[in-house]
């Protein structure tokens, strides 16, 4: 499926998502500034409905669906942030909900997407093909399948987070997503927190490049594309998590 976006696509999604997405907070960090040599601006996702930007894009395709569509059901595949998000916004239109998640995601994602009113059908990730899993359903039941990304709905919802650090640091030079910090490392699965980071540089360029998705992982941030340098740089000899305060 084609996945071209439009800001037009986005400032839509934007209003459309309006009565359920949180225009969430933007913090800077003094010490941050004075060892990157940047002023940065960290559009604060994780302050999001459900803990993450994920809302924005399942919301914006959910709303965007006709009644007759909502009515037959909706389902997803994910191993956390996206399943809590699709089960939120189909609650909020009525709509009934299937989550397809690995038997292993965190025990306390499978309980909120659970809580959230979803019926939850869970697979082996290492022998069953999630996709495939969701296939099945769909043909039997005819419901509609809300991906966690790929599609240019999920892409304009979740556009909708850069449009705001826009609005709210103004003159930025560069824009950095896909930011992941380990936050606790005591747990099977590293939870991984994506954030938008704007930035007034003060030198230097941004690096570019894409490669493919990461296999054996659960992180529906790992199954798409994603930045190079980004993934190089956790690679590098001595390379660590550093928590700043704001």
């Amino acid at each position: 499926m084609p996945t071209n976006v439009t800001l037009a696509m986005v400032r839509e999604a934007a209003e459309r998502i309006r009565p359920i997405a949180h225009r969430t907070p933007v913090f800077t960090s003094h010490t941050f500034d004075t060892e990157s040599g940047v002023s940065a601006f960290f559009k604060c996702e994780n302050l999001q409905k459900g803990g993450a930007f994920k809302i924005r894009g399942a919301a914006n395709m959910i709303f965007s669906l006709s009644d007759a569509d909502r009515a037959k059901g909706l389902i997803a595949y994910s191993s956390g942030n996206h399943a809590q998000a699709t089960a939120i916004a189909a609650r909020h239109v009525g709509a009934a909900c299937t989550i397809v998640m690995p038997l292993d995601a965190p025990s306390s994602k499978l309980e909120a997407t659970r809580g959230y009113g979803a019926k939850v059908v869970t697979y082996d990730r290492f022998r069953d093909n999630r996709e495939k899993v969701a296939a099945d359903i769909i043909g039997d039941s005819g419901v509609t399948l809300i991906p966690p990304f790929d599609h240019p709905m999920i892409i304009a919802g979740q556009g909708t987070a850069a449009l705001e650090l826009l609005e709210q640091a103004e003159n930025l030079d560069a824009l950095i997503t896909q930011l992941h910090i380990v936050v606790r490392r005591n747990e099977p699965h590293h939870t991984r927190r994506p954030v938008a980071l704007g930035a007034r540089l003060k030198g230097g360029a941004c690096g570019q490049g894409r490669d493919g998705p990461q296999q054996g992982s659960a992180c529906d941030g790992h199954q798409c594309l994603r930045t190079s340098g980004a993934a190089e740089s956790q690679k590098q000899p001595g390379h660590r998590s550093r928590f700043f305060p704001l």
